[in-house]
């Protein structure tokens, strides 16, 4: 049987691997594209949505902290010559973070102002106005609702304890079981007074009537009378908003720590409301005046030594100085709260629940105890993420959104998907804008979008920022593939359709010139391959020639 033998001539060698080709210039533009898009849209849309709306309280503090403390040490190393180069140095840094510290606590402490100038701007305007409001609306109900959500959980834990109880009573002895019966009824009893979706609901609308006419306040404050704010340093030592509501909060905070005090406490609980009062309290004064400096000093130390020791006499200090710090306040109403939030501390060192734990630790086995201990204190760590979530994160929440935060918030979703529009039209065909909304696009919207929905559901902004940052990975992966399967099948389709028809038999014949024949039409094969035919035999079969596996092709007898 003789063979024919059939080669191909290509720049891509068919037999061995193929080389990965370089990048085309078509995919590097593409890429600047894709990175332009996503670079873009990340940063008009998270810094306008993050620091726009300002950092959390605790970052304040952070930055607050570390300004105090630059200013100390810059005070310090004023009154001391600088001689050598490393002292120079040392005296020029400590300057330097200062004015960046304070650049950004006044950009964190004024940023509200752009909420309440919109507001204030769009309201008057028909439809617009309306639109804002359904959108603040549509916020405080979806954090009213995350609020509700919590309590009901919580509930569900608790229910579930006081199952884990009884099974707990039925292995103890009868004086225990009876005494611990006791003592869960009236948990029970202040839980549900208190602390039901229906009881925390109630609480919120008395709270949420507090900030009645607060936008006017806020502006009154503000632009109203802005030449006077803007030459007073107050307005950038403190945040405006906050300090304006600090005796509310405090109000409302102090109601439903002394509640919950009756179904749990402990030192941890009892260093937390401390350091609650105290950072409230700071936030009302001049942290910066010579007065207070001293003064804050000695709390920060006694709150540390308290944390620690929980000493008795650094409490009665600690509760002292804060009381000092309360004559510094210029809102007496506010002031007034502090005071009464101090003196109406709870007592008790030990709450309901940590007694009962102590009681049954006595009587049940290791094995019993630790699955009635994982039961007590998941409820009561639900508990204290519900309340946290309404005194402190809710009502910071409904504040900003009274002040006007949520159109601007969807202002700044607008602009990510305008960013987007404009960094797509940049592309220079369907195909390129298709590959790059996969891949960047949609990814970088993906980001922003789920970031502003831990921001709607309360998270801090470090949770928002890597919940977004994770959710804009993932779609970009997806993204990747979907558009990687989107090409292979567009290059499957188009090389189906540049396919024609093989000649015929006699067309080859006709064709054979020095016993070669070279297929100069129609003869491109799905891979693009040029065939080039040594030798042949009218009985080839034609049809073998169109598949992919033509190099050893027979010679039929």
């Amino acid at each position: 049987m003789d063979s024919i033998n059939l080669s191909a001539t290509n720049s891509i060698s068919m037999q061995g691997k193929q080389k990965t080709s370089p990048m085309t210039a078509e995919q590097k533009r593409q890429t600047r594209l894709g990175i332009a898009i996503a670079a873009t849209t990340a940063g008009v849309g998270l810094t306008t949505l993050v620091l726009g709306k300002g950092l959390n309280k605790s970052n304040r503090g952070v930055v607050n902290k570390l300004y105090t403390y630059l200013t100390k040490k810059s005070g310090e190393l004023a009154k001391k010559p600088a001689f050598t180069k490393s002292e120079k140095l040392l005296k020029s840094a400590v300057n330097t973070g200062k004015s960046v510290a304070e650049s950004t606590r006044a950009v964190m402490n004024t940023i509200s102002f752009k909420d309440i100038l919109f507001k204030k701007a769009t309201s008057p305007i028909p439809g617009i106005g309306k639109a804002c409001q359904a959108i603040t609306n549509f916020f405080e109900n979806v954090a009213i609702k995350t609020t509700a959500n919590s309590y009901e959980k919580t509930t569900k834990n608790f229910n579930k304890m006081y199952d884990a109880f009884e099974v707990a009573n039925s292995k103890v002895s009868q004086s225990t079981a009876k005494t611990a019966g006791n003592t869960i009824k009236k948990v029970q009893q202040v839980f549900d007074k208190n602390f039901t979706v229906g009881e925390s609901l109630t609480r919120i609308d008395k709270t949420k009537k507090g900030f009645n006419n607060f936008d006017e306040k806020f502006w009154n404050n503000s632009f109203k009378q802005f030449k006077n704010l803007a030459k007073n340093k107050n307005t950038y030592s403190s945040f405006i908003a906050e300090k304006m509501l600090a005796g509310n909060k405090t109000k409302i905070l102090s109601e439903v720590n002394a509640n919950k005090a009756a179904i749990q406490y402990s030192y941890k609980d009892e260093f937390k409301a401390l350091k609650e009062l105290a950072d409230g309290i700071k936030g009302m004064t001049n942290p910066f005046d010579k007065n207070t400096m001293s003064i804050f000093d000695n709390i920060q130390k006694n709150l540390d030594v308290f944390n620690k020791n929980h000493s008795a006499t650094a409490k009665e200090t600690l509760i002292n100085d804060l009381k000092t710090l309360t004559t510094f306040i210029e809102d007496k109403k506010a002031a007034e709260q502090f005071n009464k939030s101090l003196d109406t501390l709870p007592k008790s060192k030990l709450g309901r629940l940590q007694s009962l734990l102590k009681i049954y630790e006595k009587e049940l086995s290791e094995k019993d105890y630790k699955k009635l201990e994982k039961q007590v204190n998941k409820a009561m760590k639900s508990l204290e993420k519900s309340t946290t979530l309404e005194t402190d994160k809710l009502f910071d929440k409904m504040r900003d959104l009274k002040i006007g935060s949520a159109p601007t918030d969807m202002l700044t979703l607008l602009t990510t998907f305008t960013t987007v529009g404009i960094g797509l039209a940049k592309a220079d065909d369907s195909d390129s804008r298709k590959s790059a909304a996969l891949k960047f696009g949609i990814p970088a919207i993906g980001t922003v979008l789920t970031t502003m929905y831990g921001t709607l559901k309360m998270f801090s902004a470090g949770q928002s920022l890597i919940f977004g940052a994770i959710t804009g990975l993932v779609i970009n992966k997806i993204g990747e593939a979907a558009d990687n399967l989107r090409l292979r099948t567009k290059g499957q389709k188009d090389a189906n359709s540049n396919l024609v028809e093989m000649p015929t038999q006699k067309e080859i014949s006709d064709a054979i010139i020095s016993n070669t024949i070279i297929l100069s039409d129609a003869k491109k094969l799905h891979d693009g391959t040029e065939l080039v035919i040594n030798t042949i035999n009218e009985n080839v079969d034609l049809n073998a020639i169109k598949k992919p596996e033509f190099l050893n092709l027979q010679r039929k007898q």
